[in-house]
């Protein structure tokens, strides 16, 4: 991994944890719409996938960053199961959150089985937790939905939001729950996480004037 060009520390804010996504992508010349997660990990993190058989089954997560940095234990199922690709590329996603924004912190956690992260994740404070989990997950997103990405098929799909718009007759959840659903697959990435992105992002700024949260 090239940290000479990486901020070294947690983010403080969720503006901090978006912009550390998007400066990996221009760090390692990824313009694509559609991230290559994988090619990201292995050719320029150099970071390698450790397929563990049951790993999902045994810890609750599909994959799990070694404290080295060098490695990523993933659910061999789960990798070799196109069925859920969408799924396994935010995970894989979210490993690489941890890797970049929380690399300082890796004396505090050293996963180097399964039996290690059960235990280390039993023993960490449960706030503090969830706040790099929060943070990992917001940088997946991002990292795979890139803003200016997302930006572009708005304006490019604009006579459907128009249309989305006018079928959701002002109520900005159904509006958000349509327009990912139509969304998601462009970017390989569930419909869950494209709706996080339309929330979170302010591509649809333009559309929401007459819409309720409700």
């Amino acid at each position: 991994m090239n940290e000479e060009n990486l901020p070294f520390g947690t983010p403080e804010t969720m503006e901090q944890v978006r912009e550390l996504a998007d400066t990996l992508r221009t760090l390692y010349d990824h313009t694509d719409k559609i991230l290559d997660v994988e090619l990201l990990l292995e050719r320029d993190l150099e970071i390698t996938l450790l397929p563990v058989p049951s790993l999902l089954e045994e810890t609750g997560v599909e994959a799990v960053l070694c404290w080295d940095l060098k490695n990523i234990m993933v659910d061999k199922a789960r990798l070799d199961d196109r069925k859920f690709c969408n799924r396994f590329r935010f995970s894989l996603a979210h490993e690489i959150g941890h890797a970049v924004m929380h690399r300082n912190l890796v004396h505090l956690i050293k996963p180097e089985s399964i039996d290690d992260f059960i235990l280390n994740g039993d023993r960490l404070n449960s706030m503090f937790y969830a706040m790099l989990e929060a943070q990992a997950n917001e940088f997946a997103g991002r990292l795979l939905v890139s803003k200016e990405h997302l930006a572009n098929e708005i304006e490019f799909r604009k006579p459907y939001i128009q249309a989305a718009v006018r079928m959701a007759s002002g109520s900005r959840k159904m509006l958000v729950d349509v327009l990912a659903a139509g969304l998601a697959d462009n970017f390989k990435v569930s419909i869950e996480v494209m709706a996080i992105r339309l929330r979170t992002e302010d591509v649809l700024f333009p559309y929401l004037s007459s819409t309720n949260p409700e």
